[in-house]
């Protein structure tokens, strides 16, 4: 049985990042939460990349890493610094992940699972938990009728293989 990882990144290109891991077929269910804090986009996707790199070679080698569930930026114009920054981020990650890269709008969260899992785990931050509710959004995109977003910026319908 494949042992994977899956990976849910809320970005900030200036700012904190928010991180969560999951392992899927593994022994147990292990989560990890991390906030990434950088001051530039390149210094952010290194220090993540680094967290990922970490967290996986902790793990045996079959254990890979199957999806990176992103939060992409909107697509509007760039009126703030902090988002033309988030968006090089995105797009490092985008080059790095590839065919891993998964992305979603920010109106994919669900406002009701952030706020259950607020109540539960009172110790993260605003930023990991709009990571894992961003990887639940991926994960519940058929109920919901939603696409995710390729490396190259195409919508996938869910279910449908990335070409």
């Amino acid at each position: 049985m494949e042992k994977w990882l899956t990976i849910g990144i809320d970005p900030s290109g200036i700012g904190v990042t928010g991180i969560y891991i999951k392992t899927f077929n593994y022994q147990w269910p292990k989560r990890w939460y991390e906030n990434i804090e950088a001051s530039s986009p390149v210094e952010a996707a290194i220090k993540i990349i680094e967290y990922i790199n970490k967290i996986k070679k902790t793990l045996p080698e079959e254990v890979f890493i199957k999806e990176v569930i992103v939060e992409v930026p909107h697509k509007g114009i760039e009126k703030w610094t902090e988002v033309k920054a988030t968006r090089e981020l995105v797009g490092i990650l985008k080059y790095v992940y590839k065919n891993k890269f998964k992305g979603h709008q920010p109106n994919h969260k669900d406002k009701k699972l952030k706020e259950s899992i607020k109540n539960s785990k009172k110790y993260l931050s605003d930023h990991q938990l709009d990571a894992e509710v961003i990887m639940h959004a991926h994960f519940r995109e058929e109920v919901f009728g939603w696409c995710c977003e390729n490396y190259l910026g195409r919508e996938i319908p869910h279910g449908k293989k990335d070409k």
